[in-house]
């Protein structure tokens, strides 16, 4: 099979009830152990280049061994994802993936046509099943009620803490702490998250509605870091994981387990 897209991916997923793992690549004994499990376990992959992948291997290498794995186990289906990628243009699979500034006007045309992207395409969750993972982790019970739809927003601000200092005056409700990377470069803070109401599905296959947690806005400062191979600087781009569960504790604030609401 040939590559495929996420989006095709995780419809499926959703429609089969299944979850798939995405593997961050480096190198090609890693494509090559992933490929050899997805092989034995008869499932589909999704294969991650992050920023600090490509600095690190090349994009060149990363395309080359991702297209290997493609034509090596032609019968797995295979995703490219750019995790938190950073670069202005790379190659996949043909097909150039750019990133760049676009004025106000046209992106705000853009974003109106982006936003039905982003609707929630899975269907409702058993109710069941969102308490057993609830009772692991309230991310967890988040992504399974939001985790396909446009469930939050970044905005990268200047100072963190002047922001929190403006956003508490104003009374609106700001998780109490700020995350910080372990560099201490990079801070996060955000809103808490809303409350919405969502469908699930009872054992006897009846819908009961529920409120849970939902989308949220979230803040960020990067600082500036000297960069060796022009000798200017540049923003800190670097992903990190301790932070970001810091700030999906966001959804935690009103997910708590709760017995099945009453018809």
């Amino acid at each position: 099979m040939a590559m495929i897209s996420l989006r095709q991916l995780l419809d499926h997923a959703a429609e089969h009830r299944y979850g798939v793992p995405a593997f961050n690549i480096n190198n090609m004994e890693q494509v090559q152990a992933i490929m050899q499990a997805a092989d034995e376990t008869d499932s589909p992959v999704i294969l991650q280049a992050s920023a600090g992948a490509r600095k690190y291997a090349g994009e060149a290498f990363l395309r080359h061994i991702t297209q290997a794995a493609v034509e090596t186990w032609p019968h797995i289906p295979i995703v490219m994802h750019q995790d938190h990628g950073a670069l202005r243009q790379v190659q996949f699979g043909g097909c150039p993936q750019q990133q760049r500034s676009l004025d106000t006007n046209t992106a705000s045309r853009l974003l109106r046509s982006l936003l039905g992207c982003f609707r929630r395409q899975h269907g409702a969750p058993a109710w069941s099943d969102y308490q057993i993972l609830l009772a692991e982790s309230a991310e967890m019970a988040w992504i399974a009620t939001e985790g396909n739809a446009f469930n939050h927003a970044t905005d990268r601000v200047a100072s963190i803490d002047a922001l929190v200092e403006e956003q508490s005056r104003t009374g609106r409700p700001l998780k109490p702490t700020i995350e910080s990377s372990k560099s201490g470069r990079v801070r996060q803070t955000a809103f808490r998250a809303d409350r919405v109401t969502r469908e699930f599905l009872r054992d006897d296959g009846s819908r009961v509605e529920h409120q849970v947690p939902g989308s949220f806005y979230e803040f960020i400062q990067r600082d500036f870091v000297s960069d060796p191979a022009t000798g200017g600087r540049r923003l800190d781009l670097a992903f990190d994981s301790n932070n970001a569960q810091g700030i999906f504790k966001m959804t935690a604030a009103g997910a708590h387990a709760v017995p099945l609401p009453a018809t």
